[in-house]
């Protein structure tokens, strides 16, 4: 592998930190109670009153979290590498889901979030947002959406954590961790306990973004016996 070209593979490993880092600042900026799908006029008007103090905010975290989704469909299809070919059936199949899962999560965040944001900042009465956001989170599409990107990140994320561990490619501590952390920052409130409980999640995050770094360096170039006993024999 030339000096370049193991440059250029060794910035794969910068997307898995990267991309809990977006969402942890998403989530750490999400105004707490704007955890809950709308799909009803009280939950719409509740999340409305929050957001509407707050809009700018509500944008840029869903902006954040819509970004990090994005890399973080990157990340599975990277760690997907460090599986090896025996299990590199299983953590391609891990890599597709998971990036079709962030595939939905972005649409979802963009029903919901930007949607949300959109309808806070509105001259449009209270009312009338609600009803716009309701008939858009109770539409099939929605579901669909919300469900594809619940259930396929989290598969992907026990996938993915099963392949590396058959491969050893990490400590197996990190095999387990990874789901296991992943469903807990999924899981997590918005807000300061988003950021706390996402904490693993990062840890687990790095540690694999320096098994890429390390597995990714170029192999040091030594001599061949032939050429050193070339340049040995050479007069002086």
């Amino acid at each position: 592998m030339s000096a370049s070209h193991g440059s250029h593979a060794r910035r794969l490993a910068l997307f898995p930190p990267l991309a809990i880092g977006l969402l942890m600042l998403g989530g750490g900026l999400t105004p707490g109670g704007l955890d809950q799908p709308i799909t009803g006029t009280r939950t719409a008007l509740s999340e409305l009153a929050i957001a509407s103090m707050h809009p700018g905010r509500v944008f840029v975290a869903s902006a954040l979290i819509i970004l990090g989704l994005a890399v973080l469909g990157v990340s599975f299809v990277v760690i997907a590498g460090l599986a090896g070919a025996p299990e590199s059936g299983l953590a391609s199949a891990a890599a597709v889901i998971g990036a079709v899962g962030c595939l939905c999560g972005i649409v979802v965040n963009v029903l919901f979030g930007l949607d949300l944001a959109g309808s806070a900042a509105a001259a449009a009465s209270r009312g009338d947002a609600a009803r716009i956001l309701v008939s858009i989170g109770s539409a099939p599409g929605s579901i669909v959406f919300l469900a594809v990107y619940l259930g396929g990140v989290l598969v992907a994320g026990v996938l993915m954590g099963v392949a590396l561990w058959r491969s050893r490619a990490v400590p197996r501590w990190v095999a387990v961790g990874f789901p296991a952390c992943l469903a807990v920052g999924a899981a997590a409130p918005p807000g300061v306990a988003n950021v706390l409980l996402s904490l693993p999640f990062a840890v687990v995050m790095v540690l694999i973004a320096v098994r890429i770094w390390q597995e990714r360096s170029p192999a040091p170039v030594t001599p061949s016996p032939a050429r050193t006993g070339a340049v040995a024999a050479a007069p002086a």
